[in-house]
């Protein structure tokens, strides 16, 4: 199966708050920034923080 290609540079990013259960998808100061070279693991996470009641902003 090949890897789907959506950002030209095979980043994926979001910002997380484990104190807040808060996830952005935009830089905030004092958050945790994740990234992902591969796209399903970036899917994979975020579908884990939704499991975990993180709201998304």
């Amino acid at each position: 199966m090949q890897q789907q290609t959506i950002n030209p540079h095979n980043l994926w990013v979001v910002w997380t708050d484990a104190q807040d259960h808060i996830a952005s998808f935009h830089p905030v100061e004092g958050y945790r920034e994740q990234c992902f070279r591969s796209h399903d693991y970036f899917l994979e996470f975020l579908h884990s923080l939704q499991q975990q009641s993180y709201r998304f902003q």
